[in-house]
């Protein structure tokens, strides 16, 4: 799991490996967000579903209103077309 490298990323990640003893940490100067990386072993949903649920309501909270949806940028107004 790749896991931002502030305070509260490691404070994450050390909650994570507890649940989760074989789970790999990797801090990320400049990660923002969680990315688990399935295969670098076997994670099931079951494991997800544990590390995730303390995320549960903060989740619920931004995912209904655009500005701060953690499902996409909001942020950028300007989108750049990839092909001409």
């Amino acid at each position: 799991m790749l896991i931002p490298a502030g305070d509260p990323g490691k404070a994450y990640g050390e909650a994570a490996q507890k649940a989760l003893p074989e789970l790999q940490v990797v801090r990320v100067p400049g990660q923002a967000d969680l990315m688990f990386c399935r295969e670098q072993g076997p994670l099931s949903f079951d494991d997800l579903e544990r590390v995730l649920k303390p995320c549960r309501a903060a989740y619920e909270a931004t995912a209904a209103f655009p500005q701060v949806s953690p499902h996409a940028r909001f942020d950028i107004l300007d989108w750049m077309p990839l092909a001409p």
